[in-house]
């Protein structure tokens, strides 16, 4: 089997990141290499979510590579390099669009809703397929968007787009559904899966001392 390259980045406000994700990045581009796992380039995006990204992913599939494996600025994975190494190859899947690690939120709860669309209550054991999850860490199989994913003038159709509506209980009248579980929508209406790896453990950082999200560090 042939070695699998990446791109590792992500959407980081003002190109900077926690110093445990730089500790992780260094890591995984030596640690990844022995098991087949090349990283052509650590890449960044700033700006809004959903234009970096957009940017990201589309930088991503014009490089070649395999998969974007994006984690968000305040997320770490030191010493995770061979539970992601192993997940990325075995997923790698023409079936499979959305490989991601469960983050807990602010709130204490976990980022992962099922196939119902409901908030899990707890981690499942295994691998396996959920409705949405929020993008902590990531990775995205850059063959299936070329496969299924639109492209107009050969352009691509935007990968990720924050949808707001109308919502009379909300104090400015309006609600959002992120740029995240929107696109996972989209993900499972062409028929792509995707996977929450519960293997992959990634503490969220941007919490205080006694926060729920705390807990999982």
């Amino acid at each position: 089997m042939r070695d699998l390259r990446v791109l590792l980045g992500g959407p980081w406000y003002g190109c900077k990141v926690d110093a445990r994700l730089a500790q992780s990045l260094a890591q995984f581009c030596v640690g990844a290499v022995p098991l087949g796992v090349l990283v052509d380039d650590i890449v960044f995006a700033d700006g809004l979510l959903d234009l970096s990204r957009n940017r990201l992913l589309a930088q991503a599939i014009a490089a070649g590579v395999d998969w974007l494996v994006s984690i968000d600025s305040d997320c770490s994975f030191k010493d995770q390099y061979v539970a992601i190494c192993d997940a990325l190859k075995r997923w790698k899947r023409t079936d499979v669009a959305i490989l991601a690690a469960p983050v807990k939120r602010g709130d204490g709860g976990w980022n992962v809703l099922d196939l119902d669309e409901r908030t899990i209550a707890e981690l499942p054991k295994t691998a396996g397929p959920v409705g949405s999850v929020g993008f902590g860490f990531v990775a995205f199989n850059t063959g299936w968007y070329s496969l299924n994913w639109p492209r107009v003038d050969r352009h691509w159709a935007p990968f990720f787009q924050t949808i707001v509506y109308p919502d009379p209980l909300s104090k400015w009248g309006m609600g959002a559904w992120g740029e995240d579980y929107g696109h996972c929508k989209a993900v499972r209406d062409k028929g792509g899966k995707i996977i929450v790896d519960p293997a992959i453990r990634v503490p969220h950082h941007c919490v205080r001392p006694g926060h729920p999200a705390a807990k999982d560090e």
